[in-house]
């Protein structure tokens, strides 16, 4: 006997003691993240496309922000392959030099050298 949770939406309706949950049933909860808490609600696709129309003048001028990559025990960003294994940027690079596949000393290395990187060693 497995129950389903059925998720409903938290937005509060009405005024005084005529106030409620407005209770609809939804898919999946909304996050939010400000000043570095992050928030959890619930909110059905109505609630949800007032809450984006009125945050839609801070999101056009926002920046994405990007997630930070781990690091080994030398400070190098650590990138995670199928099975959990990790390999780095200067894994990448000496695999490709020794190739003679064209790569500069320093910089980003395009996603496709990365994945040709990936693919000859079992990673994806």
């Amino acid at each position: 006997m497995s129950e389903e949770i059925v998720k409903r939406c938290d937005f509060m309706v009405g005024r005084g003691r005529n106030q409620r949950k407005h209770g609809d049933v939804i898919e999946d909860s909304t996050r939010l993240r400000v000043d570095g808490r992050e928030f959890v609600v619930d909110l059905c696709e109505e609630h949800k496309g007032s809450l984006m129309e009125c945050l839609s003048p801070f999101v056009e001028i926002a920046r994405r922000a990007g997630t930070a990559l781990p690091r080994n025990a030398r400070g190098r960003a650590v990138m995670r392959a199928k099975g959990g294994k990790t390999f780095t940027t200067k894994d990448v690079r000496e695999w490709l030099q020794e190739r003679q596949e064209p790569v500069a000393e320093s910089g980003r290395i395009p996603n496709a050298m990365i994945d040709k990187y990936k693919e000859a060693h079992g990673l994806v």
